[in-house]
C-alpha cells in the first residue's frame, strides 16, 4: 500500500505535469470526461490526480479518503469543493497539497 506522503508527492507530480480541470475527475484532449487512469486523460482535478497517482485500484490500495479528510485543514473546506469552486488557479491547489506534504514531513 502506498503511504500518504508518497501519494501526495505523486499527486503533485501529476498536477504539475498535466492540465487542470474542475467538476470532473479527468478529461481528454477534447474536454470529455474520462477516468483518471485512462491513457487519453490529459487534465485532472485534484481528486483525479490522486486516483492517477494511486493507480487503477487507488481507492482500495491507497489512503485517498484519509488524505482528503486531512487536506480540509490546509484548504479550509472540503478539498474536492476547494478544487472545483474556490481555487482560482491550478497553483492554488498545488499549494494546498504542498502545505499538507510539509505537515506530513514535520
Amino acid at each position: 500500500m502506498i503511504t500518504k506522503k508518497a501519494l501526495v508527492k505523486k499527486t503533485i507530480a501529476v498536477m504539475e505535469t498535466h492540465g487542470w480541470c474542475r467538476n470532473r475527475n479527468a478529461q481528454d484532449k477534447n474536454g470529455y470526461s474520462t477516468h483518471p487512469t485512462n491513457k487519453h486523460a490529459v487534465s485532472f482535478c485534484a481528486y483525479g490526480a490522486m486516483i492517477k497517482a494511486g493507480g487503477r485500484n487507488a481507492n482500495i490500495k491507497c489512503p485517498i479518503h484519509e488524505v482528503l479528510k486531512e487536506l480540509k485543514v490546509e484548504a479550509g473546506e472540503n478539498f474536492i469543493n476547494y478544487n472545483d469552486h474556490t481555487a482560482k488557479r491550478k497553483r492554488d491547489v498545488i499549494g494546498v497539497l504542498k502545505r499538507y506534504l510539509k505537515r506530513l514531513e514535520d
